[in-house]
């Protein structure tokens, strides 16, 4: 059957639709083998861009760090000519003080194609931090020391605002156990520490019974002694003393003739 030359026209045109359809389709659905983006800048696409955050908080007595910029003309680099200057609430200061509470503005300023550009941050300077407190790592005492102890040994405390009060509070007694000392720290800004400590207090006269009783005083100049009678009398006894009594035998720690510190002992 032959095509009149209509015929041949109308088929052709069927055929070119259906391959525009087929093109369509193919450029919808195909993924790019590479996604490429171009960022068109102009001449006078002038700017300065800031790292960092717009407001920018320094601890009281920290050096500032400056986040960074960058400056472009267009798309040359430009950053070294930005001028950096500095204001607190009465005008144009030299630089930021950290050594007290406040609030300043960085500006940052480049003529660019005949026109000055800016941008700008903020800086806080406050006083967020806490004191610092820190202790011995390990505290022993002997009961006998229990009472000149000062519970502030060792303790130290700082702040970066150099000013801090601080309290430590226990209930340290003389019987052997392991004590708690709390300490509070508290700056000027209102900032607040907590940190507690153990002491551990040991014997100050050790007991040691085998078939005899040992007694072990503690060191120091100290005069020993021990009585038999509850008390009543006292016999001179050395820093380590053997005792083969029975009954209740009690160990005594003086100095100059003063009594300051016993412990008993029951021998059956």
């Amino acid at each position: 059957m032959k095509l009149t030359k209509a015929g041949k026209v109308g088929l052709v045109f069927v055929i070119l639709v259906i391959l525009l359809v087929v093109l369509f389709i193919f450029l919808i659905i195909k993924e790019p083998a590479k996604k490429v983006s171009y960022l068109n800048i102009k001449k006078d696409d002038n700017r300065i861009i800031l790292d960092g955050d717009f407001v920018t908080y320094v601890n009281l007595n920290n050096d500032y760090a400056e986040p960074g910029y960058k400056a472009y003309e267009g798309n040359k680099d430009v950053t070294k000519s930005v001028a950096v200057t500095y204001f607190d609430e009465d005008g144009q200061v030299l630089n930021i003080d950290t050594s007290k509470d406040g609030s300043y503005t960085v500006r940052y300023e480049a003529l660019m194609n005949g026109k000055i550009v800016s941008a700008q941050r903020v800086v806080i300077v406050s006083d967020n931090k806490k004191p610092d407190i820190t202790f011995p790592k390990k505290t022993v005492i002997n009961s006998l020391d229990v009472y000149n102890y000062d519970i502030y040994d060792g303790v130290i405390v700082k702040d970066n605002s150099g000013e801090v009060d601080y309290e430590c509070k226990s209930n340290l007694k003389a019987l052997p156990g392991e004590y708690l000392v709390k300490c509070k720290a508290s700056d000027k800004s209102g900032n607040k520490r907590l940190r507690n400590r153990i002491i551990k207090v040991e014997p100050a006269i050790v007991f040691d019974y085998k078939n005899s009783l040992k007694i072990t005083y503690p060191e120091g100049d100290f005069e020993y002694k021990y009585s038999l009678d509850n008390g009543a009398t006292w016999n001179e006894a050395q820093r380590v003393t053997i005792l083969n009594n029975r009954g209740n035998i009690i160990a005594g720690v003086f100095k100059n003739g003063e009594f300051l510190y016993s412990s008993t002992y029951f021998v059956k």
